[in-house]
């Protein structure tokens, strides 16, 4: 499956927010995409 950077991003930031709910931390909150972006 052939994916855009746009979308391969969208993925990679998907999975980092589920990584994170997984993980117990806060899911109350949003998530900026400063915050994400940091822990790539």
């Amino acid at each position: 499956m052939r994916l855009s950077t746009k979308g391969r991003y969208a993925v990679m930031a998907m999975a980092d927010l589920a990584r994170r709910q997984e993980g117990g931390e806060e899911g109350e909150r949003a998530v900026s995409l400063a915050e994400i972006a940091a822990r790539q």
